[in-house]
């Protein structure tokens, strides 16, 4: 009777201790946070062009299965942390409606993207390179 006992009890601690497989993670959580980045390019206008060199902070949130918001833009990021670029590598036309350019990606704790705007007389180009400074909670 012991041994029958010991069994069960044994095979309940074994059962207890899985991990339930249903939980799914979301792959874009090690992305989102607080970045501190560098912003520099160039506004342009008909009649002049205005360099910009700043350091700003910049949240990502995700939305929906697979998107982000940065920028005030939803945005799809692949599981490899890179938005707005093809299965080459490259930065693609109109990947949002309000962007003609809008890629780049995230590495690790580190965030690098290039936006591009214009048309009819005015324009903006901008990088951003940054740091994450805190994990979204």
């Amino acid at each position: 009777m012991n041994k029958v006992f010991l069994f069960i009890s044994v095979i309940s601690l074994i059962t207890s201790c899985t991990k339930d497989k249903s939980e799914v993670l979301d792959y874009r959580e090690k992305f989102l946070g607080t970045y501190e980045c560098t912003k520099n390019g160039r506004e342009g206008r008909i009649d002049s062009i205005v360099c910009v060199d700043t350091l700003i902070q910049l949240r990502i949130t995700g939305i929906d299965d697979s998107l982000i918001i940065i920028l005030d833009e939803k945005i799809k990021i692949d599981n490899n942390g890179k938005f707005g670029k093809d299965l080459n590598d490259n930065c693609i036309q109109y990947p949002i409606s309000n962007y003609r350019v809008f890629c780049g990606e995230i590495d690790g704790d580190s965030i690098k993207f290039f936006v591009y705007q214009g048309g009819l007389g005015s324009f903006y180009d901008y990088k951003y390179y940054g740091k994450k400074i805190k994990k979204n909670e």
